[in-house]
């Protein structure tokens, strides 16, 4: 019996630990393009959005700009941005940002800003033979429409 007991707990777990990996995502991809940058440079630009509910006048977003040289990962810098709307104006409430690169690559002069409905990040991502302008702006709509 006390094994019976035991095997019904044990699955009963597993399964509660589980559950949230067959939970429906609420993050859309928006967009997603490539930019050549020169040097053989690409940006892969997704945009997320979350759609937490349809009913609230919240709404956070991402810009991940992924940059690759030759086919190869050299960086990513994320831009995350949450804002208020109503119908008739929009605000930016907070901006953040995260960066990372490959050994040889480095984000320098790192920046991020809120100005009213937008989120901006400004960085160089340079090795020692090359560096260019890592930029992204997300802005959101007075009806929440993320860009």
């Amino acid at each position: 019996m006390k094994k019976i007991i035991s095997a019904i707990l044990c699955v009963s777990l597993c399964l509660s630990i589980s559950s949230p990996a067959f939970a429906t995502s609420n993050v859309n991809q928006v967009t997603q393009y490539e930019e050549n940058l020169g040097n053989d440079i690409v940006c892969t630009t997704t945009v997320l959005v979350d759609d937490d509910d349809s009913r609230s006048t919240n709404k956070t977003g991402s810009i991940i700009r992924r940059y690759t040289r030759d086919g190869i990962w050299i960086g990513t810098a994320t831009l995350n941005g949450s804002f208020t709307y109503n119908g008739r104006t929009a605000t930016a409430t907070s901006v953040s940002a995260t960066y990372s690169t490959a050994s040889d690559w480095a984000f320098k002069n790192k920046s991020i800003s809120k100005s009213g409905a937008s989120v901006h990040l400004s960085a160089k991502l340079y090795t020692n033979w090359c560096g260019l302008n890592a930029t992204a702006s997300l802005t959101c709509s007075p009806n929440g429409v993320l860009s």
